[in-house]
């Protein structure tokens, strides 16, 4: 997250803050739930 910020020049905080009104939850929460997701289904496929 830090490298796209810095990549569009906004600061660190700004993108979570833009992060969170776009999908509803910060960038931490969106981490969790996709790799928890992709367990779920590495652990169905077994």
């Amino acid at each position: 997250m830090d490298e796209l910020a810095q990549a569009y020049g906004l600061s660190r905080f700004y993108m979570h803050k833009v992060f969170k009104e776009i999908f509803g939850r910060n960038i931490y929460e969106s981490i969790k739930s996709i790799r928890f997701a992709k367990s779920v289904l590495f652990v169905a496929n077994k």
